[in-house]
């Protein structure tokens, strides 16, 4: 797994890089699930907002849209994006 993080004021964002070998299914070793390597980039955006810290923020997970599975049988999601908003009152 690899990881670059980058910030700058108010924003930040980074990748994310992850590397899986072929995984053995068998005792004997004579079948395996073949290895892949994904990718998800996120960012943040974070400041206040009436009174209240806020943060936006993105992720894209599967960035190259990679069909693999972890589990036999089990196929893994295609690149799906996930948005959110985070926001903590200051008051005490």
């Amino acid at each position: 797994m690899g990881e670059v993080r980058v910030a700058m004021g108010a924003l930040s964002g980074g990748l994310t890089s992850l590397w899986e070998g072929r995984r053995f299914i068998t005792s004997d070793e004579s079948s395996w699930l073949a290895g892949y390597h994904v990718m998800e980039a996120d960012l943040r955006a974070s400041g206040d907002l009436l009174g209240s810290r806020t943060s936006l923020w993105l992720r894209i997970h599967n960035i190259t849209d990679t069909a693999y599975e972890s589990m036999r049988l089990y196929p893994m999601p295609p690149r799906h994006i996930q948005v959110g908003i985070h926001i903590r009152n200051n008051a005490p």
